[in-house]
């Protein structure tokens, strides 16, 4: 229940903040919105650690920080082509094609890290990306003379989801490789200073 309770909550407050995001873009440039908006969450996490969680870190696994980096590389640069998308594009359909990322992780975790899916989930899988794909409109033809291009804020919003699917496959690896407080402060630290 828990669970499925921040779940939930996560979900709202990811669409109440892509409306703001998409808001921000047509007031001031994307990537500077990107960067601001990168820039004090990692300010805000760190004084969140410091405040609320403390833990000290102990010797970690090269590895695993490379990985840790890795992933705040790729989830900034998925949210500078987010917040180029939703400029471009309507916030309905960036934000439905952009939210495919877990389709990259999954496909990534299993091929390269092997992780591993039963059948049920699978096919719960298929059924939300093919929901996600259909609401985004891949499902309808161009009109008679008119051909289908990617265009406005869909080519931005799959290479968002393309980097943010690397991204957060790469920081599960960290993760268990150093755990989250260090694999997110790393993460954070890429973030913060790209």
């Amino acid at each position: 229940m828990q669970t499925l309770l921040f779940g939930l909550s996560t979900a709202i407050n990811w669409a109440v903040a892509d409306i703001f995001i998409a808001h921000s873009t047509k007031t001031i440039k994307p990537m500077v919105a990107a960067a601001w908006v990168n820039f004090i969450g990692s300010v805000l996490f760190g004084i969140y650690y410091l405040l609320f969680i403390g833990n000290p870190i102990t010797a970690v696994a090269i590895d695993g920080l490379w990985m840790s980096a890795l992933a705040g590389f790729f989830i900034t640069v998925a949210s500078a082509f987010f917040f180029i998308a939703v400029h471009r594009g309507p916030i309905g359909i960036v934000s439905a094609l952009s939210s495919t990322y877990p389709a990259v992780t999954l496909i990534l975790a299993v091929s390269i890290f092997q992780a591993t899916i039963n059948l049920r989930q699978g096919i719960g899988f298929a059924m939300v990306l093919t929901g996600v794909v259909a609401a985004a409109g891949f499902h309808s033809t161009p009109k008679e003379g008119e051909r289908f291009v990617l265009g406005h804020g869909t080519f931005p919003a799959l290479v968002a989801a393309l980097c943010w699917g690397i991204g957060y496959a790469l920081l599960a690896q960290g993760v268990k490789l150093v755990g989250w407080q260090v694999a997110t402060i790393v993460q954070f630290i890429v973030i913060a200073t790209s």
